[in-house]
């Protein structure tokens, strides 16, 4: 987002193929969950450092993309080693990691894609 606009699809997928087809949804319907869309996303603000269901930061720089990536897997498997919790379970899913853990109390359970 940070350089381009946002640009969403809707789109119906072929289940035999995986190919993009044409969706026969109603506009107003899609004109209606891209509002709230809007509207929820006006409310927060960027006031915040939640957003939606993940976590932003500064811009990083000055680390090499392989680094990056390393660290992000390391948080997502061994999070005791990045903020307090505990009672961590990982299990891998089909197309995703499911992680359980506690942290101030109260347990989370995230599913983290790769996109």
């Amino acid at each position: 987002v940070r350089d381009g606009p946002l640009r969403m699809e809707f789109f119906h997928r072929h289940k035999p193929d995986g190919y993009h087809m044409y969706w026969q949804a109603p506009v107003d319907t899609i004109q209606k969950v891209l509002q709230k869309l809007i509207d929820y996303a006006s409310k927060c603000g960027g006031k915040e450092n939640t957003v939606g269901l993940g976590v932003r930061s500064a811009v990083i720089k000055g680390v090499s993309h392989d680094a990056m990536w390393r660290s992000m897997m390391a948080s997502i498997r061994e999070p005791t080693r990045f903020f307090p919790c505990f009672g961590v379970s990982i299990q891998e899913r089909q197309g995703y990691v499911q992680r359980t853990l506690t942290a101030n109390g109260e347990t989370y359970v995230e599913n983290i894609y790769d996109d």
